[in-house]
């Protein structure tokens, strides 16, 4: 179980790596064998690579499975399991204790006003602080109305001896029937600024959480044990490497359990709208093309599912129009050929309007007038998954090698102009060079300003342009 479980992890975790780095193939690949292989791990990875079935032209949505059975090896692509017919549903029972991890938080407590809807009469919402707001009060008495006795416990289920005193809450005429695990921390970065002690904290509320209610309830006659897992685990996410890999844990635990016989469900869901932690980060979400699921959505599937005994299964709502439509990074492609046109002089005015067009489309912005030039993007609203995406987008579009920090280097449009232009274009001396600043330059503070062009200049155009301005 508890290598599934790191399995998982490891999966999660290079999902978000590979899409930070769009520029890299990556396929997964499922290995398993039968009998001890007489082939050692290096000349299996040798044979892997040099196999001419793999999808070379695709990226990391490739997922390949690898069987040896009897010395002999196939190659399959994975298919998604269909829910299993024939096993009878799990009925929510009134005599029995329902405990939420995360159950204060916003999907929680939809988890809660659906499961008291289908007969719940007793749940135990499990969260580190608290009732703190007005809104958890509310959901609160709603659920209480409702004819449900609700008792709030305060405790760190990433703490085994928390878990154990949890479960001394479940007296012996309401036993724990069901687990709905929806416990979960946010802390985005890429890879780079990733650390050990950041992997942990992410780590903690979702997988050692996790762990401690596996173990603990092993002997108990649950009818579920649902994990609220999360799409980036399954498709990967720029900047979530580490919350990708604790959904991974999630998934590999569930399927683990499942494979023993024991009630175990990840659900792999897509972005919710108006509640949970994916509502900071729609826009990346929507420009794939992936929709956000309402609430109301939200709790009929999962009144759906929990009714199912099946190990893993992802819930993404997908935009068909917009899915099939052209990335806009891919109009702009050209973007280096149509500086190669411009004028020397225009140039930076030229990119610095596409820049401000791509900001405006990574933000979701109506207009590229709300993206100023000399100001920080990060002003706007920009995280850093957003940053991630723009850095990608540009990569792409540019045909750049550019690093994962590049937006954090250069957080204003001019900077940032002004950085990819010397990438790009590098210029030599010439007489168009040094020909009198532009309108944009003119202005200090502008893209190109003048302390920038200046600064820009070889010590021998400096010295042309300043004695053609004297008159010489």
């Amino acid at each position: 179980v508890a290598n599934a479980a790191i399995g998982g992890a490891l999966w999660g975790f290079t999902q978000s790596v590979a899409r930070e780095e769009p520029r890299l193939r990556c396929v997964g690949i499922d290995l398993e064998w039968d009998q001890p292989l007489e082939l050692g791990s290096e000349q299996i990875l040798a044979e892997l690579l040099a196999d001419s079935t793999l999808p070379e032209d695709q990226a990391i949505d490739g997922l390949l499975s690898i069987r040896w059975r009897g010395g002999v090896r196939a190659v399959g692509r994975l298919q998604p399991l269909p829910l299993q017919e024939g096993t009878p549903p799990v009925v929510v029972r009134a005599n029995a204790t329902y405990l939420i991890s995360g159950g204060l938080g916003a999907l929680g407590l939809e988890v809660a006003q659906q499961l008291v809807a289908d007969g719940a009469r007793r749940l135990l919402l499990v969260g580190r602080r608290g009732v703190t707001t007005a809104t958890q009060e509310q959901r609160l008495a709603e659920l209480t109305a409702a004819g449900a006795v609700v008792e709030v416990v305060e405790a760190d289920i990433a703490e085994a001896t928390a878990v154990e005193h949890l479960l001394a809450h479940c007296p012996p005429e309401a036993p724990l029937r069901g687990i709905v695990h929806c416990a979960g921390l946010l802390d985005d970065g890429v890879v780079v600024s990733q650390s050990g002690e950041r992997l942990v904290g992410v780590m903690r509320p979702k997988a050692d959480g996790a762990w401690h209610l596996h173990e603990q309830t092993a002997g108990l006659a649950l009818d579920f044990f649902v994990a609220f897992s999360s799409v980036a685990s399954l498709m990967g996410n720029p900047g979530q490497a580490n919350y990708a890999a604790a959904n991974g844990f999630l998934d590999g635990l569930m399927q683990a359990r499942h494979a023993q016989g024991l009630p175990g469900l990840s659900i792999n869901w897509g972005p919710w709208a108006e509640v949970g932690m994916a509502t900071r980060v729609a826009t990346p979400w929507q420009a794939k093309g992936i929709a956000m699921i309402t609430p109301e959505q939200g709790r009929q599937i999962f009144r759906h599912l929990v009714r199912y005994r099946q190990g893993q299964i992802g819930v993404i709502s997908f935009q068909t129009a917009q899915s099939q439509r052209t990335p806009a990074v891919v109009v702009h492609q050209r973007v280096r050929e149509l500086l190669e046109r411009t004028p020397i002089r225009q140039r930076m005015s030229t990119l610095t309007t596409w820049l401000r067009e791509r900001t405006a489309h990574v933000l979701g912005l109506a207009s590229t007038d709300q993206v100023p030039l000399h100001h920080s993007v990060f002003e706007l609203g920009i995280d850093s998954l957003m940053a991630l995406e723009l850095r990608n987008q540009l990569a792409t579009a540019l045909e750049l090698s550019l690093p994962a920090t590049l937006i954090f280097d250069y957080p204003t449009i001019d900077q940032l102009a002004a950085s990819l232009l010397t990438q790009l274009l590098p210029t030599p001396p010439s007489e168009d060079r040094i020909e009198t600043p532009s309108d944009d330059v003119r202005n200090g503070d502008e893209p190109g300003g003048v302390v920038a062009h200046l600064a820009s200049l070889t010590d021998e155009e400096a010295e042309a342009l300043l004695l053609k301005k004297l008159g010489y």
